[in-house]
């Protein structure tokens, strides 16, 4: 998976910067010293350490230890070599005096150990953002595990390490490993400066993450937040019925995973990868419901538009229902006229009968022909009811697996949440997968009501076009009576 860092680009100003060995040194009137607001320098050669005092005599932003800094306190010795930068609290090795051949040890002097906890405890509150530097050829791994040890990697913004390509000293961790223990730790290789191809110097930066202590509250405060969404996903499935069971069993379904996670804390680091797998799937089958619900809406939109299209028709059949009575009423007003002049005359009297029976054939065959198109009305009714049942149905799958997709969430934030627990540094994740999942609940719950409310909004529709068609029907019924 490719890496992510944290937004402190190399040219950020450091606000404190911790040298850990000067070696050749870094030059004090350099752009970066310039700039620190505070500069703690830690060298153990008590010659360098002279010459820094002399320069830094003065300057209220630098503080200067001479000491070898490490993961404990004490006492130690320091093997002063003829080559500048290659003193150390190791004996040179093989591989070094092959390398430089002319290598020889010129002095050996008793130096005060520091860790990086007291050091930490001496300096007080440490401004951010820290960049640590280290040039302290076979102690590299020391300091590194001395910060750990204190808990303080995590206030590392910015690392510049400058190791050996191979073990240069007597037990001492080539850059190889050295990298590897950072990349554990989670901290990650943003560049590489090979002018040196023997002494390669390594930038770093850490994932994206909160500290331990804030991780753990947050952890705390995100199962809060848990346990009262289950509760008001209790509630929802009171006032929802038909989704009742489906919640209850991800509430347990979570609740499970968040207990089977707390168990297994020993394999957590194991399974990093396949949970950043598993996230990988869950986007891809969110993305999925999301098109399926895109889908679902536009084929909802047809559904709404050819019901308005049976409501129009059975405006139309209404609108003609009324031209029949009114037809039926003036043929009961002409039988009436006619009935009054009947005396007028045999032959008048039976024209106008048989002209009646014409006319009272005629509007049969219309009602007819209304009873026709009322049965195809509630023929495409039913049809409609139907399309809307198979829609609901449709709808409470997208629901379910809308659900999984929760689950699957609420399953990987507790997972990563774990881990971060488990392995302070590799906190890269919590934040994604709770905003992630915030907005995606957000989205499913909004999808859903407005699901619940096309089909309440639907089977309103459905159950006025069924009261209209019975209505024509009474109204038919009458008209024929009548006639």
């Amino acid at each position: 998976m490719e890496d992510r860092f944290m937004p402190t680009p190399p040219s950020l100003v450091p606000a404190t910067l911790l040298i850990a060995g000067t070696r050749a040194g870094e030059p004090l009137d350099g752009s970066r010293m310039r700039a620190a607001g505070r500069i703690i320098l830690v060298e153990p050669e008590e010659r360098r350490a002279a010459s820094l005092a002399r320069q830094t005599a003065g300057d209220p932003r630098i503080t200067l230890h001479v000491a070898a800094l490490g993961s404990g306190d004490g006492t130690g010795v320091l093997h002063v070599m003829n080559f500048a930068g290659m003193s150390s609290l190791r004996p040179a090795g093989a591989a070094l005096r092959q390398l430089l051949p002319g290598l020889r040890e010129t002095a050996r002097q008793e130096v005060r150990l520091l860790s990086v906890a007291r050091l930490l405890a001496e300096a007080g509150e440490i401004a951010r953002p820290l960049h640590v530097v280290i040039d302290s050829p076979g102690s590299e791994l020391d300091i590194l595990e001395g910060f750990r040890a204190a808990g303080a990697l995590g206030l590392i913004d910015q690392l510049e390490l400058r190791c050996g390509a191979e073990a240069f000293q007597e037990g001492a961790a080539d850059c190889a490993t050295l990298e590897r223990w950072l990349q554990e730790a989670g901290l990650f290789v943003q560049d590489r400066d090979l002018r040196d191809p023997d002494w390669p110097l390594l930038r770093l930066r850490p994932r994206p993450g909160p500290s331990a202590g804030v991780l753990q509250a947050e952890t705390r405060a995100l199962r809060g937040a848990w346990i009262q969404q289950a509760e008001e996903l209790a509630g929802l499935r009171h006032r929802t019925a038909a989704q009742s069971e489906a919640r209850q069993t991800e509430a347990a379904q979570a609740a499970e995973a968040i207990a089977s996670r707390d168990r297994t804390l020993a394999e957590a680091q194991a399974r990093l990868e396949a949970l950043h797998q598993r996230l990988s799937r869950t986007e891809a089958d969110a993305e999925a419901l999301r098109a399926e619900a895109t889908q679902a809406a536009e084929t909802l939109a047809s559904r709404d538009r050819a019901i308005a299209e049976a409501q129009a028709r059975l405006e139309a059949l209404h609108q003609r229902l009324n031209e029949t009575e009114a037809g039926a009423e003036a043929l009961r007003a002409e039988l009436a006229a006619r009935t009054e002049t009947r005396e007028a005359g045999a032959a008048q009297a039976a024209e106008t009968i048989a002209a009646r029976d014409r006319t009272i054939a005629e509007a049969q065959a219309r009602l007819e022909t209304l009873r026709q198109c009322l049965a195809g009305a509630e023929t495409e009714a039913e049809a409609l009811r139907a399309e809307a049942a198979t829609r609901a149905e449709a709808y409470e799958a997208e629901a379910a697996r809308a659900a999984e997709a929760l689950a699957t969430r609420d399953s990987a934030l507790a997972e990563a949440q774990a881990l971060r627990q488990r392995l302070n540094e590799a906190e890269d994740m919590a934040e994604t997968l709770r905003t992630e999942l915030a907005a995606r609940t957000e989205t499913q719950e909004a999808e859903a009501a407005q699901a619940t409310e096309a089909l309440a909004a639907r089977d309103q529709s459905i159950a006025e076009a069924w009261a209209r068609a019975q209505f024509l029907q009474q109204q038919l019924t009458g008209a024929e009576a009548a006639a």
